[in-house]
């Protein structure tokens, strides 16, 4: 709320009393600002130690041209090989998560289907993918391989 101050002026004359006001900008910004702080606290959820929050922004797509082009460079393929093996494997991938189908494949990791959803003519996949982390080395087998 505002506060008004009162200051006396003196002249000769009479005595006259005057009174100023602060802006009202600035009283209305207090409540604004316990609202904010409010709304900031309830916005930050709850997260158990150890479990990372999903980030919910895509950085970068990569695309199947994309793809292509990657197993060119790392293989020794020619490029309508390469698009060939890549067609491939996402015809394969893409039929197996239709089925519901969980992906075990490393380093890629193990995908699994959580829901399904026909919506119009496209179906609507919510998958789980769990991944090693980097550096992390598979665990040793527990027996030696006969000979």
């Amino acid at each position: 709320m505002a506060r008004a101050t009162t200051s006396k002026t003196t002249t000769k004359s009479s005595t006259r009393k005057t009174t100023t006001r602060k802006p009202a900008a600035k009283a209305a910004t207090k409540p604004a600002t316990k609202k904010a702080t409010a709304t900031k606290a309830a916005a930050k959820p709850a997260v158990a130690k150890g479990v990372t929050a999903p980030t919910p922004e895509v950085t970068r797509e990569l695309k199947k041209k994309e793809l292509i082009e990657l197993v060119v460079a790392r293989t020794e393929l020619k490029r309508p090989q390469a698009r060939a093996a890549v067609e491939a494997a996402l015809e394969i991938l893409g039929a197996s998560v239709a089925k519901g189908e969980a992906l075990n494949l490393e380093p890629f990791g193990k995908l699994k289907v959580a829901k399904e959803k026909d919506i119009g003519q496209a179906r609507v996949f919510t998958c789980r993918v769990r991944q090693r982390k980097a550096g992390k080395a598979p665990a040793a087998p527990l027996a030696e391989a006969a000979e």
